[in-house]
């Protein structure tokens, strides 16, 4: 078990590289695969970034994507962390309004279906 400095190293290594593919952006199949070697070097299974890209990223993220001019550059990953630190992922994640809910649930699958499954298919990979 890895200790609580060490798993906060990888959780951020995580959050950013995750976080990218909330991007307002077209990856490369390069891009995602270097991606999927940062979030290698964090020790998570797929299940476990998978977990973290639904429950503690998307909440905090799905916007970009719903907007029609989202953020390209990055996210600030200091705020990332503090969100859900703070339980920020899980408040909107529980009182978001039907139309967000349904913006939610279409930006995730958007994620999901554009890269996630290119970055889960490299992290599989030995």
């Amino acid at each position: 078990m890895q200790g609580a400095g060490q798993d906060l190293a990888n959780r951020r290594i995580a959050w950013e590289n995750l976080a990218t593919l909330f991007l307002d952006t077209d990856f490369t199949e390069e891009q995602l695969a270097q991606i999927a070697h940062s979030l290698r070097t964090t020790g998570y299974s797929i299940a476990d970034m998978e977990h973290i890209l639904e429950v503690e990223l998307a909440p905090l993220l799905y916007v970009n994507r719903c907007s029609p001019a989202g953020e390209w550059s990055g996210f600030d990953t200091p705020w990332i962390e503090n969100a859900v630190q703070n339980g920020r992922h899980r408040e909107i994640h529980k009182w978001y309004r039907w139309l967000d809910r349904l913006r939610f649930r279409r930006a995730l699958q958007s994620v999901k279906e554009e890269y996630w499954h290119l970055v889960a298919s490299y992290l599989s990979r030995s």
